[in-house]
């Protein structure tokens, strides 16, 4: 007999993280705050009562652009053979349910405002718990396929040239590109299967929307090198009225600057 679960959402996500690159492969300590924003008139005003005691909350929410499943699915990092979607946090799942523990920085009202969210922006949420340390914390436990993964992490550098450019790219409002560097790269850096890198003899080239990442590795030391970032526009492109992307001239700004 066929059955179906009814689930409306309580609220939704909101933050600056609209496109699935620019999210972490998973919650992290990132600086990155968002908002959780609750729906009206539900009585959930009360429902929050005590929750700003917790430091971290458990977040369930649906994968809402997801309209299909994988039994079968080949994770970003630790492993070239494709794994079981149950052995994995892919969210190409038969119910595209989402569960990410967030630290809780505050509540005003109907919105919390949380730190090192997964979520894309107006992503539903589904329901909301504390995180209890002593009942949800197993440090102990074994983590499978994924037991040995922390040795494959490489550390990441900038030169001087990069640092100019991600802090004055910060200062203009593209401080994403940062964060995407450093989770593209600090593991299996050169995989061109998984993310969008150009490999060459000597220097590789990770691709973020339009801008490009010149990029070096020290196999021996495990050390990825950011050498540059540069616009992916041609001259031609440059000087165009055709700007689907809306960011033609900090491209022209940043061109004017850097070269």
């Amino acid at each position: 007999m066929d059955q179906k679960l009814v689930v409306n959402p309580i609220g939704f996500f909101r933050s600056d993280l609209k496109n699935p690159y620019d999210l972490p492969r998973q919650p992290d300590d990132s600086s990155i705050v968002s908002c959780i924003e609750l729906s009206a008139q539900q009585n959930f005003e009360q429902a929050l009562d005590h929750l700003e005691q917790f430091d971290r909350i458990w977040v369930i929410y649906h994968f809402h652009h997801n309209k299909s499943w994988k039994p079968m699915t080949l994770p970003p990092r630790g492993t070239d053979k494709k794994i079981g979607v149950f052995s994995t946090r892919s969210p190409y799942r038969p119910n595209p349910i989402g569960l990410s523990c967030l630290r809780l920085l505050k509540i005003d009202g109907l919105k919390l405002w949380v730190e090192g969210a997964d979520l894309m922006d107006e992503t539903p949420i589904l329901d909301i718990k504390p995180y209890i340390p002593t009942h949800d914390s197993f440090p102990d436990a074994s983590m499978g396929w994924l037991e040995n993964i922390e040795n494959e992490k490489w550390n990441i550098t900038l030169s001087n040239e990069a640092k100019l450019a991600l802090n004055w790219l910060a200062e203009m409002g593209e401080e994403k590109i940062r964060n995407f560097i450093m989770r593209q790269l600090e593991y299996d850096p050169t995989n061109s299967e998984k993310k969008r890198v150009t490999n060459n003899s000597n220097v590789s080239t990770l691709a973020y929307r339009t801008w490009r990442i010149d990029f070096e590795i020290n196999e021996i030391e495990k050390v990825v090198k950011v050498i540059k970032i540069f616009s992916a526009y041609s001259s031609v492109e440059i000087i165009s009225n055709n700007d689907p992307y809306n960011d033609l001239d900090l491209h022209r700004q940043f061109i004017k600057k850097f070269l």
